[in-house]
């Protein structure tokens, strides 16, 4: 894991096992292009349709951006690794 104060997300895509993000359209585009899984944290509006899609479709999950605790990240991101 790493960042930075500028991270250029179409060069670093396709060299991440997988993305954590809020769900906004172009995160969830241009991840779904290189073929990368997502944990979707919603926050605001497009985001929530977007985590449900991403679940339904099997490209990742959706977790409670308000509610999950440090065990559920957890199984979450082993289930998308693993």
């Amino acid at each position: 894991m790493w960042g930075g104060p500028f991270v250029p997300q179409t060069e670093i895509l396709p060299i991440v096992d997988m993305v954590i993000t809020h769900g906004g359209n172009n995160t969830v585009a241009e991840t779904l292009s290189f073929g990368k899984p997502m944990l979707v944290l919603p926050s605001f509006v497009d985001q929530f349709d977007n985590a449900q899609r991403i679940t339904e479709k099997g490209y990742g999950y959706r977790i409670d951006t308000y509610a999950f605790n440090d065990d559920e990240l957890i199984e979450m991101v082993d289930r998308i690794l693993n």
